[in-house]
């Protein structure tokens, strides 16, 4: 799993590494971390709930509707 994409998507969300770790229980740090390919070795359980944060982002962005561009 390339667990860096996942989280450069969701900050592209617009959520912060401390948002990302806090609702998957890892430290800013840690999230930090996988992101600059420092640990890439992520335990079972917080890969879960880290894909499943990421599918409800993506499914939240794309069921927004589209923003007209004049207003």
């Amino acid at each position: 799993m390339d667990w860096k994409k996942l989280i450069s998507e969701l900050m592209a969300c617009g959520m912060t590494q401390k948002a990302i770790g806090d609702h998957i229980g890892l430290s800013q740090g840690a999230i930090s971390q996988i992101l600059k390919g420092l640990q890439d070795d992520v335990r079972w359980n917080d890969g879960e709930k880290l894909r499943a944060l990421h599918e409800q982002k993506l499914a939240e962005r794309t069921d927004e509707p589209e923003r007209s561009a004049t207003t």
